[in-house]
């Protein structure tokens, strides 16, 4: 639904920007540091979990700060390989959702507040032209590819929408400013 995409790009958006990093630092960035550490005088152990054997391992300070720069020269080579693949951003939040699990995913829809399924329920009965549900229920309806292609635009164009409304009412409310009035036609 368009409410689950908007939802989702709100999701993958808060994801980026808490792991956003700025990486200019002047004339070559990204490159602040020489690689490495210096390991002279280096002392210590870090404590660390095992899942497998499930009890605590002591690791060198020097050991686990190899393994972090194995992992950050993997995530890089990662993320490099996917800008060289042509990653499109168009295609990222598609590519986000179908990483989801099944529960993630269910919870991208389960969060929609009480006035936005009102909202979508009115949005259908108004479609339907009627809110009876045995009678929608019983009635059958017969349209063309283009109407149900239009009706399913309409329905994304509307869970989006609403889905921005809500998130920006919330905001609004979570920082004490007045309610703005809804945009017309919506």
């Amino acid at each position: 639904t368009g409410y689950m995409f908007r939802n989702a790009k709100y999701r993958k958006e808060m994801i980026e920007s808490t792991h956003a990093q700025p990486t200019d630092h002047g004339s070559n960035p990204g490159k602040k540091y020489a690689p490495g550490i210096q390991r002279k005088d280096l002392q210590g152990h870090v404590l660390r979990w095992n899942l497998e054997q499930e009890k605590v391992e002591n690791t060198s300070v020097s050991d686990y700060i190899d393994e972090l720069e194995r992992d950050i020269q993997t995530l890089k080579r990662h993320v490099d390989g996917m800008a060289k693949a042509g990653n499109k951003p168009e295609h990222n939040l598609l590519l986000y959702i179908k990483t989801l699990e099944p529960q993630n995913l269910q919870e991208l829809t389960a969060s929609a507040g009480e006035d936005v399924l009102d909202a979508m329920n009115a949005f259908v009965y108004r479609l339907m032209g009627t809110s009876d549900l045995e009678e929608m229920k019983s009635t059958s309806t017969e349209n063309t590819t283009v109407e149900m292609a239009r009706m399913l635009y309409w329905l994304m164009v509307v869970g989006y929408s609403l889905r921005t409304l809500e998130v920006r009412y919330d905001m609004e409310r979570a920082m004490e400013l007045p309610i703005s009035p809804a945009p017309r036609g919506l």
